[in-house]
């Protein structure tokens, strides 16, 4: 798996294998913020004081697909689940951690 996301962001050849390539893949990372002291709307004029940490951080990959084909959203497999054994497994789910994740909403809507 980690070569096919190396290969996507590199750029690869395209589908059929002629051997034009595909644009490379866009990753963009953002870390985790903790906010000490202070908040951006209140008395404090927006002074702030914060942190960030290095080893939590949300990670997006941008990859292009054939024209046509749409866009995909791949949640992370663990913490974005979007299949379960059965209902009670999705009620426990939801029970023991909340409508948290990237797909917290497609979750209450079915």
């Amino acid at each position: 798996m980690a070569e096919a996301q190396q290969q996507r962001r590199q750029g690869s050849q395209d589908a059929n294998g002629s051997g034009s390539k595909v644009a490379p893949a866009i990753v963009s990372r953002v870390h985790a913020r903790v906010g000490l002291l202070g908040n951006p709307s209140d008395g404090f004029y927006g002074k702030t004081l914060s942190l960030s940490l290095a080893n939590f951080y949300a990670e997006v990959t941008l990859a292009p697909r054939p024209p046509g084909s749409g866009i995909e959203f791949l949640p992370h497999p663990q913490h974005d689940r979007t299949q379960y054994s059965g209902l009670s497994d999705l009620a426990a789910r939801v029970e023991s951690e909340g409508y948290y994740g990237g797909v917290r909403l497609l979750m209450v809507s079915e």
